[in-house]
Protein backbone atom coordinates (compact mmCIF):
# COMPACT_ATOMS: atom_id res chain seq x y z
CA UNK A 1 0.00 0.00 0.00
CA UNK A 2 1.37 3.38 -1.04
CA UNK A 3 0.02 6.05 1.77
CA UNK A 4 0.72 9.49 1.22
CA UNK A 5 1.77 10.99 5.00
CA UNK A 6 0.93 14.47 5.91
CA UNK A 7 0.90 16.75 9.10
CA UNK A 8 0.27 20.03 10.79
CA UNK A 9 3.70 20.61 11.85
CA UNK A 10 6.74 18.24 10.81
CA UNK A 11 7.50 15.51 12.78
CA UNK A 12 3.94 15.06 14.57
CA UNK A 13 3.78 12.16 11.76
CA UNK A 14 6.87 10.78 12.35
CA UNK A 15 5.10 7.42 14.54
CA UNK A 16 2.43 6.64 11.77
CA UNK A 17 4.75 6.44 9.00
CA UNK A 18 7.58 4.14 10.86
CA UNK A 19 4.70 2.11 12.17
CA UNK A 20 3.23 2.24 8.53
CA UNK A 21 6.91 1.38 7.07
CA UNK A 22 7.13 -1.36 9.75
CA UNK A 23 4.01 -2.89 8.34
CA UNK A 24 5.35 -3.16 5.14
CA UNK A 25 3.67 0.03 3.28
CA UNK A 26 5.18 2.84 1.32
CA UNK A 27 5.64 6.32 2.62
CA UNK A 28 5.45 8.69 0.59
CA UNK A 29 5.63 12.94 1.87
CA UNK A 30 4.67 16.11 -0.02
CA UNK A 31 7.41 17.74 2.18
CA UNK A 32 10.81 16.96 3.54
CA UNK A 33 10.41 15.62 7.35
CA UNK A 34 12.77 18.86 8.69
CA UNK A 35 10.67 21.17 6.45
CA UNK A 36 9.18 24.11 8.46
CA UNK A 37 7.23 25.61 5.58
CA UNK A 38 4.93 24.36 3.05
CA UNK A 39 7.03 25.84 -0.27
CA UNK A 40 8.21 24.22 -2.35
CA UNK A 41 5.93 21.00 -1.80
CA UNK A 42 7.98 17.61 -3.47
CA UNK A 43 6.23 18.27 -7.11
CA UNK A 44 8.19 21.68 -7.35
CA UNK A 45 11.83 20.60 -5.28
CA UNK A 46 14.78 19.99 -7.92
CA UNK A 47 14.61 16.17 -8.70
CA UNK A 48 11.67 15.58 -6.83
CA UNK A 49 8.10 14.64 -7.80
CA UNK A 50 4.73 14.87 -6.99
CA UNK A 51 3.89 11.39 -5.24
CA UNK A 52 0.25 11.71 -7.01
CA UNK A 53 2.27 11.58 -10.49
CA UNK A 54 3.14 7.83 -11.61
CA UNK A 55 2.26 5.12 -9.45
CA UNK A 56 -0.47 7.18 -7.85
CA UNK A 57 -1.00 6.70 -4.13
CA UNK A 58 -3.94 4.20 -2.10
CA UNK A 59 -4.66 6.26 1.05
CA UNK A 60 -3.89 9.94 2.30
CA UNK A 61 -3.09 9.87 6.30
CA UNK A 62 -2.77 13.49 7.88
CA UNK A 63 -1.86 13.89 11.66
CA UNK A 64 -2.94 16.72 13.77
CA UNK A 65 -0.99 17.75 16.61
CA UNK A 66 -3.33 20.51 18.05
CA UNK A 67 -6.99 21.20 17.32
CA UNK A 68 -6.95 23.12 14.25
CA UNK A 69 -10.65 24.13 12.63
CA UNK A 70 -8.35 25.22 9.10
CA UNK A 71 -5.99 23.33 7.33
CA UNK A 72 -2.23 23.91 8.41
CA UNK A 73 0.21 24.96 5.89
CA UNK A 74 2.07 21.24 5.80
CA UNK A 75 -1.19 19.83 5.05
CA UNK A 76 -1.69 21.46 1.76
CA UNK A 77 -1.36 17.89 -0.26
CA UNK A 78 -4.22 17.17 1.29
CA UNK A 79 -5.93 19.44 -1.29
CA UNK A 80 -4.49 17.85 -3.65
CA UNK A 81 -5.68 14.56 -2.30
CA UNK A 82 -8.62 15.19 -2.31
CA UNK A 83 -8.84 16.30 -5.87
CA UNK A 84 -7.39 13.69 -6.73
CA UNK A 85 -10.20 11.84 -5.35
CA UNK A 86 -8.32 9.82 -2.90
CA UNK A 87 -9.24 8.64 0.71
CA UNK A 88 -8.51 10.74 3.61
CA UNK A 89 -7.56 9.55 6.81
CA UNK A 90 -7.80 12.01 9.92
CA UNK A 91 -5.35 10.79 13.12
CA UNK A 92 -4.19 12.96 16.16
CA UNK A 93 -6.26 15.58 17.39
CA UNK A 94 -9.13 15.71 15.38
CA UNK A 95 -11.62 18.19 17.60
CA UNK A 96 -11.68 20.07 15.11
CA UNK A 97 -11.73 18.55 11.53
CA UNK A 98 -11.82 20.56 8.66
CA UNK A 99 -12.08 17.49 6.29
CA UNK A 100 -15.26 16.10 7.94
CA UNK A 101 -17.32 17.26 5.10
CA UNK A 102 -15.12 15.65 2.57
CA UNK A 103 -15.92 11.77 3.84
CA UNK A 104 -12.71 12.07 6.07
CA UNK A 105 -12.54 9.02 7.98
CA UNK A 106 -11.02 9.70 11.66
CA UNK A 107 -9.06 7.79 13.60
CA UNK A 108 -10.77 7.30 17.46
CA UNK A 109 -8.53 5.40 19.18
CA UNK A 110 -7.74 2.67 16.55
CA UNK A 111 -4.57 1.59 15.33
CA UNK A 112 -3.72 4.16 12.29
CA UNK A 113 -2.12 1.32 10.23
CA UNK A 114 -5.60 -0.64 10.17
CA UNK A 115 -7.76 2.25 9.68
CA UNK A 116 -5.53 3.03 6.37
CA UNK A 117 -5.59 -0.24 5.39
CA UNK A 118 -9.11 -0.46 5.88
CA UNK A 119 -9.94 2.77 4.30
CA UNK A 120 -7.31 1.88 1.10
CA UNK A 121 -9.49 -1.68 1.17
CA UNK A 122 -12.76 -0.34 1.33
CA UNK A 123 -15.37 0.82 -1.99
CA UNK A 124 -15.70 4.27 -3.26
CA UNK A 125 -18.96 5.37 -2.53
CA UNK A 126 -19.12 8.27 -4.65
CA UNK A 127 -18.05 7.06 -7.25
CA UNK A 128 -20.16 4.06 -6.71
CA UNK A 129 -23.00 6.14 -6.12
CA UNK A 130 -22.28 8.01 -9.88
CA UNK A 131 -21.77 4.27 -11.50
CA UNK A 132 -24.82 2.61 -10.03
CA UNK A 133 -26.81 5.94 -11.54
CA UNK A 134 -25.64 5.53 -15.08
CA UNK A 135 -25.93 2.12 -15.28
CA UNK A 136 -29.80 2.35 -14.16
CA UNK A 137 -30.01 5.19 -16.60
CA UNK A 138 -28.65 3.13 -19.44
CA UNK A 139 -30.72 0.07 -18.80
CA UNK A 140 -33.95 1.87 -18.30
CA UNK A 141 -33.37 3.64 -21.63
CA UNK A 142 -32.97 0.32 -23.47
CA UNK A 143 -35.88 -1.36 -21.82
CA UNK A 144 -34.62 -3.08 -19.03
CA UNK A 145 -36.41 -0.82 -16.40
CA UNK A 146 -36.97 -1.17 -12.56
CA UNK A 147 -34.32 -4.25 -12.23
CA UNK A 148 -32.36 -4.83 -9.45
CA UNK A 149 -28.25 -3.80 -10.36
CA UNK A 150 -25.36 -3.15 -8.15
CA UNK A 151 -22.17 -1.05 -8.96
CA UNK A 152 -18.91 -1.46 -7.00
CA UNK A 153 -15.98 0.67 -7.30
CA UNK A 154 -12.52 0.33 -5.68
CA UNK A 155 -9.62 2.16 -6.60
CA UNK A 156 -6.40 0.53 -7.84
CA UNK A 157 -3.80 3.05 -6.46
CA UNK A 158 -4.11 5.60 -10.06
CA UNK A 159 -6.83 3.51 -11.76
CA UNK A 160 -10.74 2.15 -10.61
CA UNK A 161 -12.14 -1.26 -10.60
CA UNK A 162 -15.91 -1.48 -11.35
CA UNK A 163 -18.41 -4.07 -10.76
CA UNK A 164 -21.46 -3.92 -12.68
CA UNK A 165 -23.81 -6.67 -11.39
CA UNK A 166 -26.78 -6.75 -13.64
CA UNK A 167 -29.88 -9.08 -14.52
CA UNK A 168 -29.51 -12.24 -15.92
CA UNK A 169 -31.91 -11.41 -18.94
CA UNK A 170 -30.45 -8.65 -20.06
CA UNK A 171 -29.73 -7.64 -23.43
CA UNK A 172 -25.66 -7.99 -24.12
CA UNK A 173 -26.37 -5.00 -26.18
CA UNK A 174 -28.09 -3.00 -23.47
CA UNK A 175 -25.43 -4.32 -20.86
CA UNK A 176 -22.65 -3.20 -23.31
CA UNK A 177 -24.12 0.20 -23.28
CA UNK A 178 -24.51 0.50 -19.96
CA UNK A 179 -20.87 -0.22 -19.35
CA UNK A 180 -19.70 2.62 -21.76
CA UNK A 181 -22.25 5.12 -20.29
CA UNK A 182 -20.59 3.47 -16.65
CA UNK A 183 -17.06 4.90 -17.83
CA UNK A 184 -18.27 7.85 -18.97
CA UNK A 185 -20.26 8.97 -16.18
CA UNK A 186 -16.47 8.20 -13.50
CA UNK A 187 -14.44 9.89 -16.18
CA UNK A 188 -16.41 13.18 -15.79
CA UNK A 189 -16.21 12.31 -11.88
CA UNK A 190 -12.50 11.29 -11.08
CA UNK A 191 -10.54 12.95 -14.51
CA UNK A 192 -7.45 11.74 -12.39
CA UNK A 193 -7.85 8.19 -12.86
CA UNK A 194 -5.33 7.15 -15.24
CA UNK A 195 -7.45 3.72 -15.67
CA UNK A 196 -10.90 2.49 -15.36
CA UNK A 197 -11.46 -1.31 -15.74
CA UNK A 198 -14.94 -2.94 -15.47
CA UNK A 199 -15.89 -6.17 -15.02
CA UNK A 200 -20.03 -7.44 -15.50
CA UNK A 201 -21.60 -9.85 -13.62
CA UNK A 202 -24.92 -11.23 -13.95
CA UNK A 203 -27.23 -11.76 -11.17
CA UNK A 204 -29.12 -15.04 -10.68
CA UNK A 205 -32.31 -15.37 -12.50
Amino acid sequence: MRVLVLETQAGVAASAAERLEASGHEVLRCHEQSQRHAFPCAGLAENGGCPLDGPGVDVALTVRHEAMPEPADLEDGVACALRAHVPLVVAGDTSFNPYASYDATVVNGADVVDVCEQVANAPLQRHGMVALDALRASLTRHGVADAEVEAIVYRSRDGLKVTLLVPADAPDDAAALATTRVVGALRNLDRNAHSIDVAMERLPG
